[in-house]
């Protein structure tokens, strides 16, 4: 064992120590102002894909809400013609012949 060798790594480590104290409470604050402004950042880029989000399915609701009613209304067009259809065959065909 080499008390003077000892001596020297624990003077390195004890430096090194106190350093890295340092350079903690030097940065601590801007670390912290790191994080904050990430988080700040994420939190906004968070709400902003959330409003794309509402705008895209509330454009999606609208678009899906649209066929429907043009669905609907051509099922209405097509009954209302199957009926007029239905009336002018009957019309058409003379009465007592059985064909209808």
């Amino acid at each position: 064992m080499q008390p003077a060798l000892l001596d020297t790594h624990a003077s390195r480590v004890a430096d090194a120590t106190d350093v890295a104290n340092t350079f903690s409470a030097r940065h601590a604050g801007y670390l912290g102002e790191c994080a904050t402004a990430w988080a700040g950042s994420s939190a906004d880029a968070l709400a902003e894909l959330a409003a794309h989000w509402e705008a895209a399915d509330a454009g999606l609701h609208g678009r899906v809400s649209a066929f429907s009613e043009a669905m609907r209304e051509g099922g209405r067009r097509y009954t209302a013609m199957e009926q007029e259809h239905a009336r002018t065959f009957t019309a058409l065909v003379p009465k007592g012949t059985g064909a209808s």
